[in-house]
């Protein structure tokens, strides 16, 4: 940001010096918000959470909560979850995003990496967009009510998936500090991909709700039945899933599904897919949907030259996933007594 100075020669008279003066008191107090903004602050509503020097006020934490909460809500099943525990798991996930928020733009700062006139008039266009869309800005402020948000918030909200992008293509990009040389590339291949079969054994029934118990007993019974055969020398697991798979999805790729470590990790059946051994079956996994039992299937040769784009975006998505790890254990992050009284019941209360 460039230093703007309106300096006036104390041996001259200025006949508007008062109105210059007050005008130059707001064009300070303007810009002075919107680097307090860019930091973290010029809020009316209390300090929330800070992380390292940042800080970020309770109307949007509240955000944040209500958001975590809609995502829980929408995974539940449709089961009525405890609230207490409902509560406990949106905090901790809103507070996990704002921690990455802030990181990343304390790390846009820190390489000088700011939006370009472009993608800011992009996103004045797309604000003037909504607001019409709404009917005008009553429509938009009822909105915003409705969504749990404030201009600011969501004027920040709506600038963080850039500063994001910047991020991202600053470190992970082609061109990037951290972009993976081929031997780079098919080495995390190797360690990072693997070709799986599996047999699901669904606790879901047609209409989406959890089977009885008495089924779910019956369904982890036949599990460990056809696990036993699986794991039989010279079983022919592919037969067995013909036999026995309820999933479609696994029954159209019947020559087995290849998969990224990060997409294991992020689906319990399959978190320990990279301990087992080629050809190896284990289980039985205990899924969203069902119980598993999972075979670990050596990659087909030649993927990697026809998947070759695919990869190097797991690569990029990895390390930049890896880099905000690493700076989300050194930050030093502090939630205020403001934080600690917040639940989902009463967010509404500290959108200002």
């Amino acid at each position: 940001m460039n230093y703007i100075s309106n300096r006036m020669n104390p041996n001259k008279t200025n006949p508007a010096g008062g109105i210059a003066m007050k005008n130059q008191k707001k064009l300070l107090a303007a810009l002075l918000c919107g680097v307090m903004l860019f930091c973290g602050g010029c809020s009316p509503s209390p300090t929330a959470v800070t992380v390292n020097k940042r800080s970020v006020d309770a109307s949007e934490t509240a955000f944040y909560i209500q958001y975590a909460l809609q995502n829980l809500q929408n995974t539940s099943g449709g089961e009525e979850p405890d609230k207490k525990k409902l509560n406990t798991k949106a905090k901790e996930s809103a507070l996990d995003q704002i921690v990455s928020n802030e990181l990343v733009l304390e790390k846009c700062r820190e390489y000088d990496l700011t939006l370009s006139k472009k993608t800011r008039k992009l996103l004045e266009d797309e604000k003037k967009y909504l607001i019409k869309s709404l009917g005008g800005k009553a429509g938009y402020l009822k909105y915003l009510k409705e969504q749990t948000l404030t201009d600011r918030t969501y004027d920040k909200f709506q600038a963080n998936s850039k500063y994001a992008d910047l991020l991202y293509e600053k470190l992970v990009g082609d061109s990037g500090k951290y972009a993976a040389t081929d031997e780079g590339l098919r080495q995390f291949f190797g360690e990072s991909f693997a070709r799986v079969q599996y047999i699901r054994f669904s606790m879901i029934d047609d209409s989406g709700k959890t089977i009885s118990e008495e089924e779910v007993d019956q369904a982890m019974e036949k599990a460990n039945q056809v696990l036993a055969m699986a794991q039989e020398e010279g079983a022919d697991f592919a037969a067995l899933m013909a036999q026995y798979n309820d999933d479609p999805y696994m029954s159209a790729s019947p020559e087995g599904l290849v998969m990224s470590a990060a997409d294991a990790a992020q689906n319990p059946q399959f978190e320990e897919l990279f301990q087992l051994k080629e050809n190896a079956v284990g289980g039985v996994y205990v899924g969203t949907d069902g119980y598993y039992l999972v075979k670990r299937l050596p990659l087909e040769p030649g993927y990697f030259d026809k998947n070759r784009d695919a990869v190097a975006a797991a690569y990029r998505d990895a390390k930049y996933n890896e880099l905000l790890a690493g700076w989300k254990e050194k930050a030093a992050i502090k939630t205020t007594s403001v934080f600690r009284d917040m639940n989902i019941e009463n967010l509404k209360d500290y959108v200002k």
